[in-house]
């Protein structure tokens, strides 16, 4: 397994996860602000077999964090 850092833009009303890139390694990153218009930064860490497995995992653990926060609002 190896280490990616993926990049996206998320709007979150229209359920859109779009990749804008995918590098080998670990790297800071910071997402945008929860208000911040209607596109958002959303960055992550994640270890996968190659670059597509990477953008799979990154959906993956966008949706969890996503879930977490709508649980935090109840």
């Amino acid at each position: 397994m190896t280490i990616y850092t993926v990049f996206a833009l998320v709007d979150p009303d229209a359920d859109e996860f779009l990749v804008a890139g995918v590098i080998e390694g670990d790297h800071n990153c910071v997402d945008s602000e929860s208000d911040s218009g209607d596109f958002q930064r959303y960055a992550t860490t994640v270890e996968a077999d190659s670059p597509d497995g990477a953008e799979a995992a990154a959906y993956e653990q966008y949706c969890e964090d996503n879930e977490d926060n709508e649980d935090d609002d109840e």
